[in-house]
């Protein structure tokens, strides 16, 4: 491959189920970072599991968390 050939990315479409609440902090939260939601949910997938993004909805839960 070339420096300048374009490499190759596999992608798909995903879809979560989130509640009305959840949705919402998620569209808050990238707007505030300047981000659109793909990618700030992107950059969520790559911060360490045993991190905050882990709990990012810590309270919201049935049973608060």
């Amino acid at each position: 491959m070339s420096i300048f050939e374009k490499s190759k990315v596999k992608s798909e479409n995903i879809m979560i189920r989130v509640t009305p609440n959840q949705k919402a902090v998620i569209k808050d939260r990238a707007n505030n970072k300047g981000m659109t939601v793909s990618e700030y949910l992107l950059s969520l997938c790559g911060q360490d599991i045993a991190g905050p993004a882990a709990r990012p909805f810590a309270g919201t839960g049935p049973k608060g968390g």
